[in-house]
């Protein structure tokens, strides 16, 4: 059986993200569960560990040759001259640096090349003068992907699991889409995803469940409760009224969900401690 496979991107050339994967790469936990594949031109990589000043020895390697395992390898890229990238400052030639990197890791994502993406911060103004015509980068993978199902994202910082009702839209703009279906939908996709990880045999944080006051060390009972309190909450929403306020509790089900046709997307940012998943409901 072989390792799981993770393509890593730069992000934004003009950006932190070249450092903070440079830095990334020095944790041990990250090569000894993943062979990582860095995705994007040898200068990029190159520079982000010298401003990170970590040593970095990038074995390149060819597309035919992904089949094998590599542990850590690169897939060179020509997406901008080094001297067009301009640090600290928003370019179309680093946008579509972004995006190409962006769209080599999706195409090796549904060729089952790789399983799962981690990029590193975008620039949205960048991206924007580089085309790319949608509202995110969420909404651009699935229009890529030709994906039409709901998708959002899951945010996990340490014990924090959060999924989210509204997602880049305007402050003024949040209430107006805050109803039933919208926070149906967010529950459903935590239901649906956190089931799907734990049939994979994936880690869950059970262990943090101490903190509802489970003293007990017996993990069955462990996942009875948070699996009790989380269809509660999915049962709660489904019978909210239309005003927002609950009623009494219904008894059906949550709906399973499924997971989107692609792999988990991790972002890293604020000191590589917080990640954002896009996945998404069938």
């Amino acid at each position: 059986m072989r390792r799981p496979r993770l393509g890593i991107i730069p992000g934004d050339p003009s950006g932190i993200g070249p450092e903070l994967i440079a830095k990334l790469l020095q944790e041990p936990a990250v090569l000894a569960q993943a062979d990582v594949l860095l995705i994007g031109d040898a200068h990029l990589w190159e520079g982000g560990a010298k401003q990170a000043g970590l040593p970095l020895h990038l074995k390149t390697i060819d597309e035919a040759n992904l089949s094998t395992g590599f542990a850590l390898a690169h897939l060179d890229l020509a997406t901008i001259a080094a001297e067009d990238v301009q640090i600290a400052t928003v370019t179309q030639a680093s946008g579509n640096s972004a995006l190409r990197c962006l769209d080599k890791a999706l195409d090796l994502a549904q060729s089952n090349t790789i399983d799962g993406i981690l990029f590193a911060p975008f620039n949205k103004a960048a991206l924007t003068l580089a085309g790319l015509n949608a509202e995110d980068e969420h909404r651009y993978m699935a229009r890529y992907l030709g994906f039409e199902g709901y998708h959002s994202e899951i945010n996990v910082l340490d014990a924090l699991m959060t999924t989210r009702v509204t997602s880049h839209i305007g402050l003024k703009d949040v209430a107006a889409n805050i109803d039933q279906p919208a926070v149906m939908r967010a529950v459903d996709l935590a239901y649906s995803t956190l089931k799907s990880l734990e049939k994979q045999g994936l880690m869950l944080p059970w262990q943090r469940l101490t903190r509802m006051r489970v003293i007990t060390g017996n993990l069955a009972a462990k996942r009875s409760i948070f699996w009790r309190l989380l269809s509660k909450l999915v049962r709660t929403a489904k019978c909210m009224s239309p005003d927002h306020g609950p009623r009494t509790l219904c008894s059906s089900k949550p709906s399973a969900g499924k997971l989107m046709r692609w792999s988990p997307c991790i972002m890293i940012k604020d000191k590589l401690r917080s990640s954002s998943w896009g996945l998404s409901g069938a």
